[in-house]
């Protein structure tokens, strides 16, 4: 399954790069959303019938699609595979975007994956409200992006959940060091002053570099230092420039598949101050990084074919 999961992107990419018509990179896509939505249905079924996991290592769960805790970042390009088929086939969103979405907030509230049910709760809830209408002029990808960036600087290097401490506590039920990420972002912090350049690599444990009393964790548990602590300032530089180039096409792009595919990422920022996403689901965001910064070639959306624009709804 594994091979599966983690190769479909690779070769989705490879794919993606040969083909030049917008029809045949559809295809790819669409190939993307079944390849997902089966597996993110055989992951519910397995939720469902084995709260206890198929297997467990380390005392953590396991379930179809990995560790309970990475389900949301499979899932959550679920649901954008899902927006583009729904919007491509039906001009909005349908079945695929509203089943994968609910199979999603369900299987996260299932396995109690704090981080993935307010970023796939959050994207449900704008697609809901916005699939007719454009969102806010405020609430774009470059200023979710911007506040993703304070919060993580906030929580990290303040080391203070300030504001979140009531939802933390009260709702989520965790301690205030948010399942250990406090000792783990400054475990981290003291390494990365270290290597700040290059980094120590993607073959290396945290943990083994680290000191963190009995947690052995394989990430930061932040995109932003896993960037940093495996790559150096380096590859955080490339990742921010691939999200710059993306918010600026997808800011020239005015249409119901740019609107809802903002909506998502807006999910994928909110997770990246607490998710691992260098260890799984990120080639499935780097691809669909990708697709949304090409619109225009794929969907032939300058004579907006399949795309009218929003406010002619």
């Amino acid at each position: 399954m594994s091979a599966v999961r983690y190769s479909a992107p690779v070769i989705a990419v490879c794919a993606y790069y040969e083909v030049s018509d917008s029809e045949g990179r559809y295809k790819i896509i669409k190939a993307l959303f079944w390849i997902h939505y089966i597996f993110a249905i055989i992951n519910f079924a397995t939720v469902v019938f084995f709260p206890s996991g198929l297997y467990t290592y380390k005392d953590e769960l396991y379930f179809f699609i990995g560790h309970n805790n990475a389900a949301g970042r499979f899932l959550l390009p679920t649901i954008a595979y899902a927006v583009i088929v729904d919007i491509k086939e039906k001009g909005h969103l349908g079945w695929r975007t509203y089943i994968s979405g609910i199979l999603a907030f369900i299987t996260v509230c299932l396995t109690w994956s704090n981080t993935s049910m307010v970023g796939i709760g959050v994207v449900l809830v704008l697609l809901f409200v916005f699939s007719k209408r454009n969102l806010p002029t405020f609430f774009n990808m470059r200023n979710v992006f911007i506040l993703s960036l304070v919060i993580t600087l906030v929580l990290v290097l303040g080391n203070s959940f300030g504001i979140f401490e009531a939802i933390i506590v009260n709702v989520f039920h965790k301690d205030m060091t948010f399942t250990g990420r406090t000792t783990i972002w400054n475990a981290v912090l003291i390494n990365i002053v270290n290597k700040p350049i290059f980094g120590y690599g993607y073959d290396v444990d945290i943990w083994s570099y680290a000191s963190m009393g009995n947690l052995e964790p394989s990430s930061a548990h932040n995109y932003y230092l896993d960037l940093l602590f495996r790559g150096g300032i380096v590859q955080l530089l490339i990742q921010l420039v691939i999200v710059a180039v993306d918010i600026k096409r997808m800011d020239r792009q005015k249409n119901r598949l740019s609107n809802a595919l903002t909506i998502v990422f807006i999910g994928y920022f909110i997770m990246w101050s607490f998710e691992p996403f260098v260890n799984t689901g990120y080639l499935d965001m780097l691809l669909l990084m990708l697709i949304s910064s090409g619109l225009n070639s794929i969907y032939k959306i300058d004579s907006y074919e399949y795309l009218p624009k929003l406010h002619e709804y």
